[in-house]
């Protein structure tokens, strides 16, 4: 991932994962956005109210293994990333990862071109693009490919 695709992802993140082109444009020192956000890996554009907007994706999901032998996920406690486990306040504490920079994720969010992206923008975009992190019963999608929907 380019510098000015990766400063892209990290505004649109750090706007709740999602931003009018218009205001990303005029938000971001980055020539040519528009054939920026035409990856169709990073990126889905959509009209909603009216508005073309942009919508930040990634293929990236949260390990679901109690015990991994080894995957392309990131090892991390999804309470954790949501904000606050509460099994890190017992005695015995949480037993998933609460390291967003461990020696597993590094390369990972790295491949993915998400190393710049802090917990709260890592949180917006696994949130609206993996549906294990979403409640019990909430399973549809903020972003569908198709380019219709955009919430």
């Amino acid at each position: 991932m380019s510098e000015a695709e990766a400063a892209v992802l990290k505004l649109i993140c750090a706007n709740h994962g999602s931003m009018s082109v218009d205001d990303l444009e005029e938000s971001v020192c980055v020539f040519n956005v528009r054939r920026i956000i035409s990856n169709r890996e990073k990126f889905v554009c959509c009209r909603s109210g009216g508005e073309h907007k942009v919508v930040a994706k990634t293929e990236l999901r949260l390990c679901k293994a109690k015990v991994c032998q080894g995957c392309n996920n990131l090892h991390l406690c999804r309470k954790f990333l949501l904000g606050s486990c509460p099994s890190s306040r017992r005695r015995r504490g949480c037993q998933l990862p609460h390291q967003l920079k461990s020696d597993h994720n590094v390369p990972i969010l790295v491949e993915h071109g998400l190393q710049e992206l802090d917990r709260a923008e890592l949180c917006t975009l696994l949130l609206q693009n993996d549906n294990f992190l979403l409640p019990p019963g909430s399973t549809t999608p903020n972003i569908r490919n198709d380019d219709i929907l955009c919430r």
